[in-house]
């Protein structure tokens, strides 16, 4: 959810003095799985604060991730963040924090991330870039892919989308995604898991 104008100007500052104090770990290739650009991770000054890294396209543009305290109305809460290229932050509440890298398209059009809230959980973002140059968030994703699920020949896995909806990989406007249930017994070590593609259209919209 887009964070209030107020801390907002925080998020940047603090983030603004991060960069400026903080040391970068060596640019790094992206994963295979990765789309195209160079992950640079920001070494963490405390045990709350997990400023991530920032994500740098082949055309400049930069995506920042991290954890960090934020303060609300009712004191101080633990928040993932993300900073798109255009100054747009979008923020969800962690008791956690990460992971952080961010799948982004090679055009920087289409951006998701998998953000974990709690153990044992696996909460889908996306993000898309509308005519108008701004990020517009895809709210309710692991419900959405719920509600697909359950008309679809796997609506066996609905229930555990809901809240274990883990990202792979993206190419183009494909998402790859791992449904992983906890609650079923385990063989052996591995947890009983579904894989499947979600396509994102220029709109946002999700279909299987």
């Amino acid at each position: 959810m887009p964070m209030k104008n107020s801390l907002l100007v925080r998020m940047l500052f603090s983030l603004s003095l991060l960069a400026a104090a903080a040391p970068f770990l060596p640019a790094q290739d992206a994963p295979k799985n990765f789309p195209a650009g160079k992950w640079q991770e920001v070494a963490a000054k405390n045990d709350t604060d997990n400023p991530g890294g920032v994500l740098i396209l082949p055309n400049g543009e930069r995506f920042v991730s991290g954890t960090k305290m934020v303060k609300t109305k009712d004191g101080e809460e633990l928040a993932d963040f993300l900073i798109c290229p255009n100054g747009q932050t979008f923020t969800s509440e962690t008791a956690k924090g990460g992971p952080h890298f961010p799948y982004v398209s090679p055009d920087g059009s289409l951006v998701a991330i998998l953000r974990q809230p709690a153990t044992k959980t696996g909460m889908l973002y996306i993000y898309y870039k509308g005519a108008d140059g701004k990020f517009q968030e895809v709210k309710d994703v692991n419900q959405k892919v719920v509600e697909l699920l359950q008309t679809s020949k796997n609506k066996k896995w609905a229930a555990a989308a809901e809240y274990a909806l883990f990202l792979d990989g993206m190419t183009g406007r494909t998402l790859s995604a791992t449904i992983v249930d906890f609650d079923a017994p385990t063989k052996g070590e591995a947890r009983p898991n579904l894989k499947l593609k979600l396509q994102v259209g220029p709109d946002g919209t999700i279909s299987l």
